[in-house]
């Protein structure tokens, strides 16, 4: 008797073990659920830091587009300009955009993109042009020099 009853505890021990196994293993699976608070914060100001970089270097990007588009249509304005004086035109045709493109040597006045509210103004010299906005020359384009 003492045997079968030292066999019925050893079974008792053996189920209770196993449950509180059986009870550990769930209280695992139910923290290893989901993110915590504390991670997804991290991983949100990570995200901000990195969008804030890229927004920075954007921003310089598209001043530099609007100031070569200003390069490009200033090239424009002086090819016209060239037109214009090659063929004998006066001197106040091909000093004045609007008088370029009532003459045809125009599509269209070019919109200023590096600044808002300017135009483009064209000054000659002996035998240059210079097509500027405000006081910054745009053509002929002043090549930096290089380190």
């Amino acid at each position: 008797m003492k045997a079968y009853i030292k066999n019925i505890k050893s079974k008792y021990r053996n189920i209770k073990i196993s449950r509180q196994n059986r009870e550990k293993i769930n209280e695992d699976e139910h923290k290893s659920e989901g993110f915590t608070l504390i991670e997804m914060v991290i991983v949100v100001t990570i995200i901000g830091i990195l969008s804030s970089i890229v927004a920075l270097k954007y921003s310089g990007a598209q001043k530099i587009a609007r100031e070569n588009a200003d390069y490009a249509n200033a090239s424009v304005i002086a090819t016209a300009a060239y037109l214009s004086k090659e063929n004998g035109d006066d001197e106040r045709i091909y000093t004045s955009t609007e008088k370029l493109k009532e003459n045809k040597y125009l599509d269209r006045i070019p919109k200023v993109q590096s600044k808002k509210g300017e135009k483009f103004s064209i000054e000659t010299g002996d035998d240059d042009l210079k097509i500027k906005v405000g006081a910054k020359t745009f053509y002929p384009k002043e090549e930096k020099e290089q380190e």
